[in-house]
C-alpha cells in the first residue's frame, strides 16, 4: 500500500518534523523510508557566478554525513532506511523522485523557519506540482515532539459519497488501528443553490428544505452502511452548512483533528486541477497535517488536458 517512502530534508529542525510521521507512517506499513537532500548548486556559487568545486565537495560531505546520522536515529525506531543525495533546483529535483515512491512525507517549512504564511516556497512549489501523493506536515503541530513519542490520536477523512473519496479509506483505517486512533467520517450537507437576484420565495424556500433535508437523510444511510463495512468503528460526523470547506475547517479545530486525509479529487475529478475545492482550500488554510491521496497524475492530467484541448481546434477530428 505505502511500501516506500520518500522525505525531502534540508537539514533544519522544521523540515525534520517531517520524519515524525515517516516514523509512524513506515511502522505501520513496514515501509522503506528514503532520506533525500538536494544540493542546490545556485546556493553556492560565488560573486563572480562560480561554484566553488572545494566548497562543493565540503557540502556534499556535509549531507551525506548529516543523512547518514538521521538515517541512523530514524533506524532505531525499527524502521528502514536509505539516503539520496541529488543536485539541481530543490522543488524539480523532488519531484523527480517522488514518481517513483508511494508518499512524499515534506514539512510546510523548512530552512527559513515558520512564518505567517501556511508554507515554505519549497513545500508550495512541490505541493502545488507534484503529481504524487503527499503529506504535507505542519511544523507548528510538531515541533516539540520526538519520534518515540509522536503518534496520531484522530484522523479526519471527509467524504462525498464518491467512489474517489473512498479510495483513501483503506490507508485511513490501517493507519487508525496502527496508532490506535480515532477515524472520523465527515460529510457535510450544503444548502441547494439558487439565484440570488432576489429574496426567495416561499414556495422556493419549502423546495430548498425538503431538498436538504432528503439529502440528510440519504447521507445518514450511506454513512451508516459505510462504517458498517469498515474494520475499525468510526465518529461520524454528518454537518449542514452553506460552505463545505468553512465546516471541515471548524469541525478539525473543534474536534483536535491532527492528521487529515483525503483524496485530492471528489466526485468532481475535474482533470484540469491539480486538486479538488475542498483538497486546495485544506493545503491553504488548513492548520493540521494534510495526507492527499494523488489520483490523477501530474503527467497523465497534462496529457489529458493536450488531448482534448487538440480535438477542441477546428480541423482536429
Amino acid at each position: 500500500m505505502l511500501n516506500r517512502l520518500l522525505v525531502p530534508l534540508d537539514g533544519s529542525a522544521c523540515a525534520e518534523c517531517a520524519l515524525l510521521h515517516a516514523s509512524v507512517i513506515a511502522r505501520a506499513f513496514q515501509s522503506t523510508v528514503t532520506l533525500l537532500h538536494v544540493l542546490d548548486p545556485d546556493q553556492l556559487k560565488s560573486s563572480v557566478g562560480n561554484v566553488d568545486p572545494l566548497q562543493w565537495q565540503v557540502e556534499k560531505s556535509e549531507a551525506a554525513m548529516y543523512l547518514g546520522y538521521t538515517a541512523k536515529r530514524l533506524g532505531g525506531l525499527d524502521v528502514q532506511v536509505q539516503t539520496e543525495i541529488r543536485q539541481g533546483c530543490v522543488p524539480e529535483r523532488i519531484n523527480e523522485l517522488a514518481s517513483g515512491y508511494d508518499l512524499t512525507i515534506l514539512c510546510s517549512h523548512g530552512q527559513s523557519g515558520l512564518s505567517m504564511w501556511p508554507m515554505g516556497s519549497v513545500a508550495q512549489k512541490v505541493v502545488l506540482s507534484t503529481g504524487a501523493s503527499t503529506l504535507l506536515a505542519r511544523a507548528d503541530q510538531t515541533l516539540s515532539e520526538t519520534p518515540r513519542e509522536f503518534s496520531y490520536r484522530r484522523i479526519l477523512v471527509p467524504l462525498d459519497g464518491s467512489w474517489r473519496a473512498e479510495a483513501v479509506l483503506p490507508v485511513a483505517t490501517v493507519l487508525a488501528q496502527a496508532c490506535n486512533a480515532q477515524l472520523l467520517l465527515a460529510h457535510v450537507v450544503c444548502e441547494p443553490e439558487m439565484v440570488r437576484r432576489l429574496p426567495p420565495s416561499d414556495v422556493e424556500s419549502s423546495l430548498v428544505r425538503q431538498l436538504a433535508e432528503h439529502n440528510q437523510r440519504s447521507v445518514a444511510v450511506y454513512l451508516e452502511e459505510l462504517a458498517q463495512r469498515l474494520p475499525v468503528q468510526p465518529q461520524i460526523h454528518l454537518l449542514q452548512a452553506k460552505s463545505a470547506r468553512a465546516a471541515l475547517h471548524n469541525l478539525v479545530e473543534q474536534e483536535g483533528v491532527d492528521l487529515v486525509m483525503l483524496c485530492a479529487h471528489g466526485y468532481s475529478g475535474d482533470y484540469r486541477c491539480q486538486y479538488g475545492s475542498v483538497a486546495t482550500s485544506l493545503i491553504t488554510y488548513g492548520t493540521s497535517s494534510l495526507f492527499i491521496m494523488q489520483d490523477m497524475p501530474g503527467k497523465q492530467t497534462l496529457a489529458q488536458v493536450t488531448q482534448i484541448r487538440a480535438h477542441e481546434i477546428p480541423g482536429n477530428v
